[in-house]
């Protein structure tokens, strides 16, 4: 197999030299595509990014500007500003460069094949000098790099994303521009991460793997969220459990609504019954945590929660919680006496 090399891409002859990314629906993570982040081989980015963080972190400037509020919380703002951007485009940059490695080690170990004979040969010379425990590393790596230029363009998404990239392709027969075309993400400056754009291909490849399992009505929208629940594409497995329940249903279409609505909670009747309280009883305890922890009759906490706080989903579990107590009035169990402390 011939070896591939990553280069810099080339320069422009223009006044302006910067790095020209191939253009395609790419997504923007402040202000930055995909394909941009993931041509930045200047091995001294993370360094600059620590070196402009330290340089703007001052607690001695916010004690000083202490006694003017307005100025102090401006300094304050700047500061936290620059230490959010800067975890982010770490991280972003961290993660490139794994993804380099890793296609590089692939680049490596294709070479090193093409100098045995035979494949019981190569596979022997890496079980005798790296251990078993290295060989589904080491072929995850040969795939990143079989993948070629998507594999390059879209470091950022990371490894196991990559991966099932590279399946979906196969699978559709279609590139992965293409697939985005036809499931395209919004332009945003607010991804600074890319969070938002790895959920959405979350949701693309959960979207297929439903589509794969047979259940034809799965909507895209549907496909996002349960991705944005998992903060991940939904496994195997657990579309082929929830199969079985939707090819007894006669509603399908309201089965998979409340699957989805449930966050995915399960399909199964009778096991849903004897999780469901362990699972409310964390639920409720996290939240009495909460309250338990906070001055309740501060008004900068009360005005906090006006802003930030999702009164649509606020009012659903109050009616959630509404409904429950008044069923369990009228059905008195075995369980621990409500306390009527507040």
């Amino acid at each position: 197999m011939e070896t591939q090399t990553l280069k810099e891409p080339e320069k422009s002859t223009a006044a302006d030299s910067s790095p020209k990314p191939i253009p395609l629906v790419a997504p923007v993570m402040d202000s930055t595509s995909h394909i941009e982040i993931s041509i930045m081989q200047n091995e001294k980015f993370s360094q600059e990014i620590i070196q402009d963080a330290r340089s703007v972190f001052n607690l001695g400037k916010l004690q000083e500007l202490k006694k003017d509020t307005n100025k102090f919380r401006a300094e304050a703002k700047i500061q936290i500003n620059k230490m959010w951007h800067s975890i982010e485009a770490l991280g972003v940059h961290t993660d490139l460069f794994i993804v380099n490695f890793q296609i590089n080690l692939g680049y490596l170990l294709d070479m090193v094949e093409s100098s045995f004979s035979q494949k019981h040969k190569y596979t022997n010379w890496v079980r005798k000098n790296f251990g078993e425990e290295r060989s589904r590393y080491f072929q995850q790596a040969r795939q990143l790099a079989h993948m070629g230029k998507t594999a390059v363009d879209y470091r950022s998404l990371g490894k196991n994303r990559l991966l099932d990239v590279d399946r979906l392709q196969k699978s559709l027969k279609k590139s992965f521009e293409e697939i985005l075309a036809e499931h395209p993400f919004p332009d945003t400056t607010q991804d600074l991460d890319g969070s938002l754009f790895k959920t959405h291909v979350d949701a693309i490849i959960t979207f297929y793997r439903f589509k794969d399992a047979g259940v034809d009505n799965i909507k895209f929208e549907q496909s996002a969220l349960m991705a944005q629940y998992d903060h991940k594409a939904i496994e195997v497995g657990v579309i082929k459990k929830f199969k079985k329940a939707w090819d007894k249903a006669n509603d399908k279409d309201a089965l998979l609504d409340k699957y989805v609505q449930d966050k995915m909670a399960g399909v199964d009747e009778k096991k849903s019954r004897t999780t469901s309280g362990e699972s409310l009883n964390r639920v409720l305890a996290l939240l009495n945590n909460y309250f338990e922890t906070r001055d309740l009759n501060d008004p900068d906490w009360i005005n906090e929660q006006k802003e930030v706080l999702d009164l649509p989903l606020f009012h659903e579990v109050y009616g959630h919680l509404t409904w429950l107590k008044k069923k369990l009035r009228k059905s008195p169990s075995k369980g621990k006496k409500v306390s009527k402390k507040r």
